[in-house]
């Protein structure tokens, strides 16, 4: 499931500003998935809690029978409740995803909107072109940028540059700029190392867009649909009830064959 959310499930970048959600009648529908959100995810921190803790359970039985010591337990049913906790989890984390997928949807309706304008196909060629901008520096296959002026460089100044080089496309130059940037102002206004780039450079662009005109949208586009991804999902975790039940079966007694009759002997 978790391979399958990694390699399919793409979350867009999405940017939309207050007169886009006020004229949408959004606000309402909005705070209310998100709480859903919040409700789901609270849900699935306790039962991954809770998974750890029985996993932590048949760890120390373990270690026990290693040592000759008593388990404290029986092994099997310890393993059968873990795929029990692990079973929820999944679901919960099924939950979760269907919840974040239905804000999106919400959040994509304002495309259609009149007195809204949507940026999201900029964004995604945006995206694309700054995940090339990205791989082509971490492989040296640019020249490094020269010596930036510590002294007279304010943050300002800094983020003005950046911003004039995106929207002259010149996305080595900031993905060079921003990682400059953060060594000179680590932790502030530019982000800290451990940061996504491309993460940073899309919300500039939000920014800048939501700076020249009010009633925007920006939702970066996916290859793979989240409904579909959902529907997958949904598959998995039938399959892991479905072994669930099959584990929770109780073991057939063995069935003693038929004794075979004495052979008779006629007198």
């Amino acid at each position: 499931m978790l391979e399958l959310l990694v390699s399919q499930a793409e979350c867009p970048h999405i940017f939309t500003d207050t007169e886009t959600i006020l004229s949408c009648k959004l606000l309402e529908r909005h705070k209310f998935a998100v709480l859903e959100i919040q409700e789901h995810y609270d849900t699935y921190i306790c039962k991954r809690d809770a998974t750890v803790e029985c996993l932590d359970k048949i760890k120390e039985s373990l270690k026990r029978q290693s040592l000759g010591e008593e388990a404290g337990g029986n092994g099997e049913q310890q393993q059968i409740e873990l795929c029990r906790h692990l079973y929820k989890l999944h679901f919960q984390l099924l939950l979760l995803f269907q919840s974040y997928s239905k804000l999106v949807k919400l959040l994509s309706t304002a495309a259609n909107a009149p007195q809204v304008t949507d940026y999201s196909r900029d964004a995604t060629d945006l995206k694309a072109r700054l995940h090339q901008a990205i791989y082509d520096v971490d492989n040296g296959s640019v020249l490094p940028l020269g010596q930036v002026d510590t002294v007279s460089l304010s943050r300002q100044v800094a983020e003005d540059s950046l911003l004039e080089n995106l929207k002259n496309g010149q996305l080595t130059t900031c993905v060079q700029l921003i990682r400059a940037f953060r060594s000179m102002w680590p932790n502030l206004v530019f982000g800290s190392a451990d940061e996504d780039d491309m993460e940073y450079l899309l919300a500039l662009f939000c920014k800048h867009v939501a700076d020249n005109k009010t009633g925007v949208l920006v939702m970066t586009r996916a290859d793979t649909d989240l409904s579909g991804v959902c529907h997958r999902l949904m598959e998995v975790n039938i399959q892991l009830l479905s072994s669930l039940k099959l584990l929770e079966l109780p073991p057939k007694s063995p069935q003693s064959s038929p004794s075979s009759p004495s052979p008779t002997t006629n007198l």
